[in-house]
């Protein structure tokens, strides 16, 4: 999923347009958004969330100084939360570290 917010030229280039003010600046992102969020659908909110959520898992993993399974020989590792992970963790993360929409 990709995420768009600027717009673009009829040559599909990112049309660079700079506000004078912030409040200006504001004002076109009020004027932008409903029209952003009209052409979202539900997937494309729980694409994002998963993502958010994966890598937010994948630097708590870091910081907690576990290793992801694809840096063990055995392709098994533990995650932070005790629980027993391997190299498709993905399920993992979305059902014990992922907030509710």
């Amino acid at each position: 999923m990709v995420l768009r917010l600027l717009p673009r030229n009829g040559a599909g280039r990112i049309s660079r347009r700079h506000s004078a003010t912030f409040d200006q600046a504001r004002a076109e992102l009020g004027e932008a958004w409903p029209i952003f969020l009209a052409k979202r659908t539900d997937a494309d909110f729980t694409a994002y969330r998963q993502q958010r959520a994966f890598t937010g898992w994948k630097y708590a993993m870091w910081d907690a100084g576990c290793k992801m399974p694809t840096q063990v020989p055995e392709l098994r590792s533990r995650c932070f939360c005790g629980a027993e992970i391997g190299p498709s963790c993905e399920q993992h993360v979305y059902a014990s570290h992922m907030e509710a929409a």
